[in-house]
């Protein structure tokens, strides 16, 4: 179990106030509760006077407030599907990590989804981008 030091009266022999540690709870032969610990080697046995104990935390409870935390990445947003987010890697991530222009972009973003989109439409699209990569960045009119 847990407790906290809730008294500075032994802070001259290193037990500082507020100070969490695990104690192990006995019963002394008054029937007084006693907190027993170690702490740099010293034993201590502390009474309801100097500490309390520290609840043990509510993990259903935990989980939900973790839940609400948890800030939404933009990443794990889509609209129209999950073609993107469910990728090991999303194209936007690999065209940004990459700085590839708007053309080679849209051939990585048409390529990675042509199998969960809109099939033989999608490669018809990454052959259209390349044409005007070739088109723009080497002057070949196809």
């Amino acid at each position: 179990m847990k407790i906290q030091v809730t008294t500075d009266h032994y802070e001259y022999m290193g037990l500082m106030k507020g100070s969490v540690h695990d104690a192990f709870v006995y019963t002394n032969s008054l029937g007084n509760v006693e907190y027993h610990f170690t702490l740099n080697g010293r034993k201590w046995a502390l009474t309801d006077a100097d500490c309390e104990e520290v609840p043990a935390p509510n993990e259903k409870l935990l989980d939900v407030i973790n839940i609400a935390l948890k800030k939404e990445s933009v990443l794990d947003i889509q609209h129209g599907g999950s073609h993107y987010k469910d990728k090991g890697i999303q194209p936007i991530e690999y065209i940004t990590a990459n700085k590839l222009d708007f053309c080679e972009g849209n051939i990585v973003k048409y390529a990675s989804r042509h199998k969960e989109k809109n099939g033989a439409e999608d490669i018809r699209k990454v052959i259209h981008y390349a044409q005007f990569i070739l088109k723009f960045q080497y002057g070949e009119d196809i």
